[in-house]
């Protein structure tokens, strides 16, 4: 049994078959083409022929020892490069009827020295194909892990596309489908987000590097071994055999074999780096996430024991421990997970502490109303001031009983101020001493006048008129210094100031009317009502006026109060049907507002609109999501640089979301925002 594993044309098997006794002869080349043509030569002619395409390389098929003999033609392809030129010697075989293997054996070797000799320029041909393609080998190693290398910096620098859970995990386990994940991404083509958000994925460039690793060490190792197998193949070969052309093809496939070695290293080295970077980004994020938790514990606890201000500062401490940690290591699990448990322990953080908030602003109006109502402008706006900031705490919208008050208080306040000196006014001394003297000179000039002392009278009186005049020159409409004076013009001529007194009054009502002058024509109706409180019609002018110019309600209808208590039970069917809709409750609250607005002093409108609020449970957002948060973050910053268009960009992408419209924080951004632009 003998087999010729590089058969080609078929030159051994068909002397074999035709001069030499056998059982069977195997016959194989790695060229399908040759082997076909050499199965239809000897087709339906010889069965003890067995012509298949195999690789000589693996000769698994065969057991141990089956062969007898291995007959082969090496050069390979030694009868393409050279025609026919031996088939000669075979027909020589057929003349000298050889019979024998062994002297077959020793004719073959003989020839075999010859062609080596012969064909030096075949071998330099075949090493120029070894440099050849050594060359093309190593350059596609060195090409492919470049790609590989740049493929993982790039998902290493971040990327703008947030990786769901299931994509994110699924590289990890499979790194090398990174590669080919990744190919639509580049820097030039990845989709920039409006609010330059990076997301950075340590956990999957670990599983990156470490398989980069693992497969450039298998490469450094097989770079290694297939220049050792040619040193060991070209010593075997024999140096002093070859050319000096040779000898240099060599020295370069060898040198090829060293650049690919050391270009492997350096991406080694570089995955190494990069690897225990990404590894310490995990630890970080870990730890940041641990704080996160302790954080949220905190809040909870601080929660159960009522302490609101810690507990929304601790829970806003933790979302900015878990933006922290998910900034570091992005997880669209982690981040929906987190999300959801700050939003639930904010909403009731908001829901527990607006049922104390609505009862201390209920107490706060009922106090700057009582205040209002007595005069104590001050006292009020103090309330007010109070209740609007403890209103904020839990609620995004303003409270439409306490502005409606303030605009009451404000125009009040407008109306009276400058109508007395506070002791803390640096003019109140001088203020004080000339009121004195003008005080008086009127007094003394009452007295010469109950005397008949006319002229003495009228000198006194002059004196008093001249102090309180000064005092209009810095406060025109000082209250005392106006009636003294109106006190002192009626004492000097009597009949002149009461023929006079119908024209003021009545020019002080038509200066009400206009903008410019309503504060001067309404402080002089005072000072008249305090000069004659009995003048017909006045105290009902004085009345009207307030309710024109905004500092007094008017008084409410028996109409006006029975719509207002029907809206409030329309209020109170919506409110019993609502449940924990926050809409429905929301339709409620308008309702029992249109009730307020009709008769503020209706005591069963207040009372359910309270209740309202209090199941409303709060409309201020405690905290933001996580991403949000980071948004927000990079918007201050922009506003802290001066670029103010794009933190409006990132505030009004914010504000897109719903959950957002009811951040106080957000609201107040865009309010500095909105101040600058």
């Amino acid at each position: 049994i003998c087999f010729d594993m590089f058969c080609g044309s078929g030159s051994i098997p068909k002397t074999i078959v035709k001069h030499f006794k056998y059982n069977m002869v195997f016959a194989s080349d790695i060229d399908e083409n040759k082997t076909n043509r050499l199965k239809q030569e000897f087709k339906n002619n010889n069965k003890r022929l067995y012509i298949k395409q195999r690789n000589a390389k693996d000769l698994s098929y065969f057991e141990d020892g089956f062969i007898d003999k291995i007959i082969t033609d090496p050069p390979w392809n030694i009868f393409q490069t050279t025609g026919e030129s031996f088939k000669d010697e075979y027909v020589q075989y057929e003349k000298l009827s050889l019979t024998d293997w062994d002297s077959l054996e020793k004719k073959y070797n003989s020839y075999l020295s010859e062609i080596f000799t012969a064909k030096e320029k075949i071998s330099l041909k075949g090493w120029n194909s070894l440099d050849i393609f050594y060359k093309t080998e190593n350059e596609a190693i060195c090409v492919e892990f470049k790609e590989k290398m740049e493929t993982a910096n790039f998902v290493h620098a971040g990327i703008y596309e947030t990786l769901d859970y299931k994509t994110q995990s699924n590289l990890v386990k499979n790194p090398n489908e990174v590669f080919t994940y990744f190919e639509k991404f580049t820097k030039k083509n990845q989709k920039e987000s409006e609010a330059e958000i990076v997301h950075f994925y340590p956990d999957v460039c670990v599983s990156v590097f470490s398989s980069l690793l693992k497969n450039i060490e298998i490469n450094i190792e097989e770079t290694e071994k297939n220049k050792l197998s040619m040193q060991k193949d070209f010593e075997s070969f024999g140096k002093e055999n070859v050319s000096d052309e040779i000898v240099q093809v060599v020295s370069h496939i060898l040198s090829l074999f060293d650049e690919t070695k050391s270009t492997l290293e350096n991406y080694k080295n570089s995955s190494m780096e990069l690897l225990s970077l990404n590894e310490q980004k995990i630890v970080q994020s870990q730890l940041a996430q641990n704080e996160a938790d302790l954080r949220f514990s905190e809040a909870e606890n601080a929660l159960k024991n009522e302490k609101f201000d810690i507990a929304r500062k601790k829970l806003q401490d933790s979302l900015s421990k878990y933006e922290e940690a998910l900034n570091i290591q992005n997880n669209s699990l982690l981040r929906e997970e987190c999300d959801k448990k700050l939003f639930a322990l904010g909403n009731e953080i908001s829901k527990q502490e607006n049922q104390i908030v609505v009862v201390e602003v209920r107490q706060l109006k009922n106090q700057a109303r009582d205040a209002y109502f007595n005069g104590r402008f001050e006292d009020a706006e103090k309330y007010l001031s109070q209740a609007s900031n403890r209103w904020f705490v839990t609620n995004i919208e303003p409270d439409e009983e306490i502005e409606n008050l303030k605009g009451l208080v404000h125009n009040a306040i407008l109306m009276h101020t400058g109508r007395e000196v506070l002791p803390v006014d640096p003019l109140y001394p001088e203020i004080s001493q000339l009121l004195d003297f003008a005080y008086q000179y009127f007094n003394e000039g009452v007295e010469a006048n109950k005397q008949g002392k006319k002229d003495e009278c009228e000198a006194l009186l002059d004196k008093a008129l001249e102090k309180t005049q000064n005092i209009q020159i810095t406060h025109p409409i000082h209250q005392e210094a106006a009636l003294l004076t109106l006190k002192i013009n009626r004492l000097k001529d009597p009949k002149k100031f009461a023929s006079e007194f119908d024209q003021k009054i009545k020019a002080a009502k038509a200066m009400c009317k206009n903008k410019s002058t309503q504060k001067e024509g309404y402080t002089n109706l005072l000072d008249y009502y305090a000069l004659d409180p009995n003048y017909k019609g006045l105290k009902d002018l004085i009345y009207q006026v307030e309710i024109d110019i905004g500092i007094r309600q008017k008084k409410v209808e028996n109409t006006e109060k029975k719509q207002s208590q029907n809206y409030v039970v329309d209020a109170k069917k919506l409110f019993d049907k609502a449940g924990d809709d926050e809409e429905k409750l929301k339709k409620a609250l308008d309702k029992i507002n249109q009730a307020i607005r009709l008769n503020p002093d209706n005591k069963d409108a207040t009372a359910l609109k309270d209740k309202i609020t209090t199941k409303i449970g709060g409309t201020t957002s405690t905290v933001l999501s996580t991403e949000d948060e980071r948004m927000y973050q990079l918007a201050v910053k922009k506003l802290q640089q001066n670029d103010i268009i794009g933190a409006n960009a990132i505030t009004m992408q914010l504000l897109k979301k719903k959950q957002n419209v009811s951040s106080k924080k957000i609201k107040d951004l865009k309010n500095k925002i909105d101040a600058r632009l």
